[in-house]
Formats: C-alpha cells, sequence, structure tokens
C-alpha cells in the first residue's frame, strides 16, 4: 500500500513537470522571435482596439460602453529619423465592416501628422500589405518605426517567415521616406 502511495506521488511530480514545460508550437514561436530579434526586429505582445468585435462585446452587462481589446504579437522595425520630418502616422485595422482608402479596412490617422497622403499612396499600401504575412490584424506606422500586429502562423519555416516580414516592414519604410521627400520637393 504505502509503495502505490509513493509511486503516485512521483507520478504526481513528474506529471507535474511535464506539464510546465513548452508545447512544440510554443517552441517553434519561441525559436521565430529569437531569430526575429536577430535581425533587429522588436517582438512583443500590445493590447488593440478590436474593431470587429460584436456589439454585444462594447457593452458591459451594466450598459456601460467598453473598448474591447484584442491580444496580438507585435513586430516592429525601427528607422533611425535622421532629420526629424513629419513622416505619415497612421494606424490600419483590417476590418470586416469598413472600407477606407483599402478595402476592408478601418484606418485610424494621427493628429499630429501635417502630410496629406493621397490615393496613389494608399494604393501602394494596398500593394505592399499583399507581402504580409496573412494573419495581419493592424499596422502602424509612425515617425521613426513601422508596426505589424497580428498572430504568429508558422505556416513555412522560420526563415522565410522572418524574410517575407523584413521585406514587408522594409519597403513600407521606404515608401513613408518618399513620401517625405517628395513632400519637400512640392514646398
Amino acid at each position: 500500500m504505502v509503495y502505490w502511495l509513493i509511486a503516485l506521488a512521483c507520478l504526481f511530480i513528474v506529471g507535474g513537470m511535464f506539464s510546465i514545460l513548452p508545447s512544440p508550437k510554443e517552441r517553434a514561436v519561441g525559436k521565430l522571435r529569437l531569430q526575429a530579434r536577430q535581425q533587429n526586429l522588436a517582438i512583443g505582445i500590445e493590447y488593440i482596439h478590436d474593431v470587429n468585435a460584436p456589439t454585444s462585446e462594447r457593452v458591459s452587462a451594466g450598459g456601460i460602453r467598453v473598448e474591447p481589446k484584442k491580444r496580438c504579437a507585435s513586430w516592429a522595425m525601427e528607422f533611425v529619423n535622421e532629420t526629424d520630418e513629419d513622416y505619415p502616422e497612421w494606424t490600419l485595422y483590417k476590418s470586416i465592416r469598413e472600407n477606407g482608402p483599402i478595402a476592408n479596412a478601418h484606418l485610424v490617422l494621427a493628429e499630429s501628422s501635417s502630410l496629406t497622403l493621397d490615393r496613389e499612396y494608399w494604393k501602394q499600401i494596398e500593394e505592399i500589405l499583399r507581402l504580409s504575412p496573412p494573419t495581419l490584424v493592424a499596422l502602424v506606422c509612425n515617425s521613426n518605426s513601422v508596426k505589424w500586429l497580428g498572430h504568429e502562423r508558422l505556416e513555412t519555416n522560420v526563415e522565410e517567415y522572418i524574410d517575407q516580414m523584413l521585406l514587408f516592414l522594409k519597403r513600407l519604410i521606404e515608401l513613408n521616406r518618399l513620401v517625405v521627400a517628395s513632400s519637400k520637393q512640392f514646398l
């Protein structure tokens, strides 16, 4: 009887140790983030507004308006703003309801940005969005970084995923630099 109790206790201890080990998916995401950090990408977790939340989630049980949040992985590429120029600042949310300058997207422009962004700029953004991993939830551009917010899914190998993300973020930075350079020419 005592041997059964000792065996059962050992089983619980060993089982507890195995339950806290990361799953294969968590290990793969950890490896992905580690390699991305080695490529000078800033990786983190952010909570953003859920623009696709149903009405029932936008109101609490007491009738108070609530802003629903969504947890997303954040992949950011920072760049040096050498001249302190006014870069385009905006946030683009993937939306099932609204159509902004880009189909199926909800756009929030920063009030501090003095640049006017024409239809051609948004067409180029739409082209660049095709390079993005498909699990994009939001995209943020500001004066010193561009940020992809979404869910990490490893449908391809790690190197391909990181290369795809690097290409996507670099193209956004190049486009924003071109917009700033062209706005200086017209001044």
